[in-house]
C-alpha cells in the first residue's frame, strides 16, 4: 500500500493531463468539478503543484515557475513563500488551505454503522445527493436513525490507489460522536479495498479538525489552493 505523500494527495484530488495540468477533480462524473486554478501541496519532504489546464499557457508556466522555488513546510499553517506572488498573478481567486491527514495504522472495525447505496436515505438530512453519484462515493458509511442517514462518510475523491473522506452530519445530530464512527468505518472499508484512506480539511474547519484529532490521525501534508470565485 502506497505511503501518503504530497504527490499522492495531488493525484487523489485531481485528474491531470499529460502536462500535469488540472482538468478536473477525481469526484464521481455526475458531480465532477473543474478544480482549482492553482494548487501547491507541501509535506516535510517534498513540494508538488499543478495549474489548471484552463489557464493560458504563459500564465500557467509563470505560476509553475514560482512554485518550483518553494520549500517543504516547516510550520504547517505557514503559507508558501510564493503565496503573495501567486495571489498577484490571480487577483480574483480565493485561497483555500488546510491540513491533510492519514491513519497511522489499520483502522479498527466499527459497530453500529451501515453501508448504503440508496440516495433516498440521504434526502431527509442532506441536500444535493443524486443516485448517479452513489457508486462513486462508495464505500458510504452511515449512521441510520428512523430510516434516514444522519451522519455519513464516503469518498470525496477516489483513484486506484487512494480515497479521500467526505464527512457530513445532520445539524440536529451533531455532538453525538457519530462523525468519528462513520469516518472510522469508511477508512476500514477503504483499507480493505487495498486503498489508502486520506482525510483533509480546511484550517478554519475546527469541527473537522477535532474529528481528525480524536481519531489520532497524522498530518502528512498541507494543501494551498487558489480557486475561482
Amino acid at each position: 500500500m502506497r505511503t501518503p505523500t504530497a504527490r499522492l494527495h495531488l493525484e487523489t484530488g485531481y485528474r491531470l493531463d499529460g502536462q500535469g495540468r488540472i482538468v478536473g477533480t477525481q469526484e464521481p462524473a455526475a458531480v465532477r468539478q473543474a478544480g482549482p486554478l492553482f494548487t501547491i501541496v507541501r509535506s516535510r519532504e517534498e513540494v508538488v503543484w499543478a495549474a489548471s489546464a484552463a489557464l493560458p499557457e504563459e500564465l500557467a508556466g509563470k505560476l509553475e515557475a514560482l512554485a518550483s522555488g518553494e520549500d517543504p513546510f516547516q510550520e504547517p499553517q505557514e503559507e508558501p513563500r510564493c503565496a503573495d506572488a501567486l495571489r498577484t498573478m490571480l487577483p480574483q481567486a480565493a485561497v483555500v488551505s488546510g491540513p491533510c491527514f492519514h491513519w497511522r495504522e489499520v483502522p479498527q472495525a466499527v459497530a453500529g454503522v451501515s453501508f448504503i447505496d440508496d440516495a433516498e436515505l440521504m434526502q431527509q438530512h442532506f441536500e444535493g445527493w443524486v443516485q448517479a453519484e452513489m457508486a462513486g462515493r462508495a464505500p458510504l458509511a452511515a449512521v441510520l436513525r428512523a430510516g434516514a442517514a444522519v451522519s455519513v462518510c464516503g469518498c470525496a475523491r477516489k483513484t486506484h490507489e487512494a480515497a479521500e473522506a467526505s464527512l457530513a452530519t445532520g445539524e440536529d445530530w451533531r455532538g453525538q460522536a457519530y462523525a468519528g464512527l462513520v469516518t472510522s468505518a469508511w477508512a476500514r472499508a477503504v483499507w480493505e479495498e487495498g486503498l489508502v484512506p486520506l482525510y483533509s480539511t480546511q484550517w478554519g474547519n475546527m469541527a473537522s479538525r477535532r474529528v481528525a484529532a480524536k481519531l489520532g490521525l497524522r498530518l502528512y501534508a498541507v494543501s494551498w489552493s487558489l480557486l475561482e470565485r
